[in-house]
């Protein structure tokens, strides 16, 4: 049996900002070839996509996602735009997709184009569902093939073609499964805890995307600050070492300017969590913070959290609310201070893969959160490489500020200080002990989308709209009361109204 060698794999390092998105380009624009990118998310590719038309013009570019440019699945998108590069015989060319796209797709079709991913995949998944209503649909459309492990543990194999997601969607049985179907489906496959199907009530899965799936690409790069520390690498080492093979690139930080850099941070006596802010006693630690924030950052530049953080600071603090997880935007590079209230821990859907690859919560935690709080500390002001100004970030405890702070320290980005905030009030305030695990899906639920500000103003917080007249009633009531039944009186017109707008009972038209 023929051994295949191990892929190699080049992956650019360093900091945010120091140009790795850049690297890429310039490589696309100075060598003739036809180039896949993935990148995490729709509006960098957009950005990515302006960017290469104004630096290499004489490159074709194409994107294929979910939403326009064409129409229909993304992988028929990509289909269609290899044939439409092979019938104008297209010698010069780039595709921007996502990540995961990157992580559902067989690209065997694509042999001979190089890949390029910008920024760190997520490329780790898992959880405990409920099969037993279900057992009989993967009877039907899945094989088991055990593997060996100190577990009894299976690969699942599609006895067909995958399923049509929408079709899945649309059955109550099958829809809470979806993912998992969908992960089984695809080239990376899934591991399960059992060798059956017969029997089985809750199912622990986990999939694991590894770039030996690129293999028929004529190259392969990765660009990602902390790549090496992500969970995808740490399981392409523990499990595909055989497989693939890292080749670190370092790109330097070069800057011309020195800016001084102040880390905050609110406690030192406890980890933050969903579950503990969801509690009583995290609203008010999260009440304190806003507090905090309100009074001595009235000019905060951008921010952001866990879902319970943003529901409990919204309209508290100032400043633009974004996604937490931005990596590889730039739009916020004239802002001067941050703010991310955050934590992205191990949950419980992480055990099956944990146990199975033998990777720690700390681990976990350190190479999700660690991660995504560099990127957003590093969208702002610092970001430009002539800033020799202030620039704060606020963080939520104490071990965070310095683990970021070693990381910027390393970077050479800028002269780095940790401040604590004793007038928060939680410095040392005891919170209630908290499990290994949070049993919220802490990074999901705070990677929706951004809400945007409703126009007019808000009222501080304590603050009493002052009362207007009702000119039919002519009694004072607040300007929202007012609106309701004047729209009440106008969706109601041609009926008998009472004195405050609404149709008389008994009353017909």
């Amino acid at each position: 049996m023929k051994v295949e060698a191990p892929i190699e794999v080049e992956v650019l390092t360093g900091p945010p900002g120091c140009g790795k998105s850049t690297k890429l380009r310039e490589e696309v624009r100075d060598k003739k070839g036809l180039y896949l990118f993935f990148l995490p998310t729709i509006p960098l590719i957009r950005e990515q996509v302006a960017a290469f038309e104004r630096e290499a013009p004489g490159v074709r570019v194409f994107e294929a996602h979910s939403k326009p440019p064409g129409r229909g699945a993304v992988q028929r998108k990509l289909e269609d735009l290899r044939a439409k590069v092979i019938a104008e015989g297209i010698e010069h060319a780039v595709v921007l997709t996502t990540h995961e796209t990157l992580m559902g797709t067989d690209f065997a079709t694509f042999n001979g184009w190089h890949a390029r991913i910008d920024e760190a995949p997520n490329a780790v998944k898992g959880q405990t569902v409920r099969v037993a209503n279900a057992i009989d649909y993967f009877k039907a459309n899945f094989d088991l093939e055990p593997v060996e492990a100190a577990k009894p543990m299976a690969v699942v194999v599609p006895k067909g073609p995958p399923p049509n997601p929408r079709d899945i969607d649309k059955d109550a049985l099958l829809k809470p499964l979806g993912e998992f179907i969908k992960r089984a489906s695809t080239p990376s496959g899934v591991f399960v805890e059992a060798t059956s199907w017969s029997g089985l009530v809750d199912l622990k899965w986990w999939s694991i995307w590894s770039p030996s799936t690129l293999r028929d690409f004529a190259s392969v790069r990765v660009a990602g600050a902390s790549y090496e520390t992500s969970l995808g690498a740490l399981v392409v080492r523990k499990w595909f070492s055989h497989l693939v093979r890292l080749k670190p690139i370092p790109i330097p930080m070069v800057r011309s300017g020195t800016p001084s850099i102040r880390i905050h941070y609110f406690t030192q006596s406890h980890r933050p969590s969903s579950t503990f802010w969801d509690s009583a006693v995290g609203r008010l630690m999260l009440s304190r913070v806003a507090e905090f924030l309100s009074a001595q950052a009235p000019d905060l530049g951008f921010w952001s959290g866990n879902a319970e953080v943003l529901k409990y600071l919204q309209w508290r603090i100032g400043g633009e609310r974004v996604r937490p997880r931005v990596a590889g935007l730039n739009k916020w590079r004239d802002r001067t201070s941050c703010a991310l209230i955050y934590s992205s821990g191990a949950t419980l859907h992480d055990q099956p893969f944990m146990e199975a690859v033998g990777i720690t919560a700390d681990q976990v935690r350190h190479a999700r959160e660690d991660e995504d709080i560099l990127q957003f500390a590093m969208r702002g002001a610092i970001r430009n490489e002539a800033f020799d100004g202030s620039y704060d970030i606020y963080i939520y405890e104490k071990e965070q500020a310095e683990r970021l702070a070693g990381r910027l320290q390393l970077s050479s980005v800028g002269q780095v200080e940790i401040v604590p905030e004793p007038s928060a009030g939680i410095l040392d305030d005891p919170a209630e002990a908290l499990p290994e695990f949070d049993d919220g899906e802490e990074a999901g639920k705070a990677a929706g989308p951004a809400r945007k500000s409703p126009r007019g103003s808000i009222p501080k917080r304590g603050s009493v709209p002052e009362k207007v007249l009702n000119p039919k009633t002519n009694r004072m009531v607040l300007p929202k009361s007012l609106k309701r039944n004047t729209q009440r009186g106008r969706n109601s017109s041609g009926k008998i109204k009472n004195r405050v707008g609404r149709p008389t009972k008994g009353t017909t038209t």
